[in-house]
């Protein structure tokens, strides 16, 4: 047998396309009440819930249960959902204001309580717990039991509003850009006046290290420093559309796109998580990680998704070799993992690239042990 150095010579790398993630899925056979999630919490007690179009849906791990018109709600059209710090759940319509629910009963703010007709497309609770809701006509907030519209902002529709962890106040326009209060100042951030690059603002969000990322129709940003910066995505990326984040308990930060599946990235590499990754769709709406570390997707047309890491990583392509029988599996002192196969095929797996062997120094069809 000749020296492994000489062999390492004739090596042709693969890159491995198709490398499968685990990911679990419940849609309406399992008890979903309908299949596209708009927005996803996990609540103090552990479980998981869920805002479809028909309707918020309560999680266990096993079962769904749903609210619906039926139990006192407004609208079976939920497109947002908050936990706040009295752990209520506040419950967002696509066309009827705002739902509480305390215990198993629904107080319900609409036209009479101060809102504007239609839908809220985003809450969030300030450092005084005060509550605030994004509309077609501005962003509102709660006092005395009656939501009063913030004149610091234009009355035009405001897809997502944040409150940063030293209470700045974040809101994403549908077509004007970001607007930032605190104390002292207001600013207005567009395409025009920085690298924003999209006026049309999805989702706002704040990871642990105090970043503020930006998802827009057509990419995201990030701001840190009193900085704002164009986050690049990969080249091969068409018109990404970004729809949410989350970080995950690695400090990972998660991108999901609402044609184009998920980006996860390090820090350093980029990872684009699609249909040939695993995931039933592409279409993404939403994304967030319980506190057990686990990846849970909302998607538009399939359902709930789960990813957990680790879970067993599958690898279906394998390059120029099809349908190959695996008979022999071997580590090398650098970490890398070999491979052979019942017709004397061998390869080796180096930074999740496959590398085939192109060598006479056995017959074909031998079988490698």
């Amino acid at each position: 047998m000749r020296p492994l150095a000489l062999i390492l010579l004739l090596v042709v790398p693969l890159y491995l396309q198709a490398q499968q993630f685990n990911f679990r899925n419940w849609s309406l056979e399992q008890g979903l009440p309908q299949s596209q999630v708009n927005d996803i919490l996990q609540d103090h007690k552990g479980q998981l819930w869920v805002a479809t179009v028909g309707g918020p849906s309560r999680f266990d791990g096993s079962t769904f249960h749903t609210y619906t018109k039926g139990d006192g709600m407004s609208s079976n059209s939920i497109s947002r959902l908050l936990l706040d710090s009295r752990r209520r759940i506040w419950i967002g319509t696509t066309d009827k204001g705002l739902m509480l629910l305390s215990g198993d009963s629904f107080s319900v703010y609409d036209l009479e309580a101060g809102l504007p007709p239609g839908g809220v497309y985003s809450i969030a609770e300030d450092n005084q717990g005060t509550i605030w809701a994004a509309t077609d006509s501005g962003v509102y907030s709660l006092a005395k039991n009656k939501f009063v519209r913030d004149t610091d902002l234009p009355a035009i529709r405001f897809n997502d509003v944040l409150f940063t962890a030293t209470n700045e106040l974040w809101a994403g326009s549908d077509s004007q850009g970001v607007f930032r209060i605190n104390a002292k100042e207001t600013y207005h951030y567009t395409s025009a006046n920085s690298t924003l690059p999209h006026n049309s603002i999805n989702v706002l969000n704040q990871s642990p290290n105090s970043t503020i990322w930006i998802g827009t129709a057509n990419g995201a940003a990030t701001f840190n420093g009193n900085k704002l910066e164009i986050f690049e995505l990969p080249a091969g990326i068409k018109s990404p559309n970004v729809r949410d984040f989350t970080t995950d308990n690695y400090g990972h930060q998660w991108l999901s796109l609402h044609l184009n599946g998920i980006v996860k990235y390090d820090g350093k590499e980029f990872q684009h998580l699609t249909r040939y990754s695993g995931l039933r769709t592409d279409k993404i709406n939403c994304i967030t990680t319980d506190r057990e570390g686990n990846i849970w997707i909302g998607t538009t047309g399939q359902g709930l998704m789960q990813y957990r890491n680790p879970w067993f990583v599958h690898f279906f392509d394998m390059g120029q070799v099809k349908e190959p029988v695996i008979s022999a599996l071997a580590q090398d002192t650098k970490g890398r993992v070999w491979l052979g196969t019942d017709d004397g095929y061998a390869a080796f797996m180096e930074g999740g690239i496959l590398n085939w062997l192109e060598t006479d120094l056995w017959p074909k069809g031998t079988t490698l042990h």
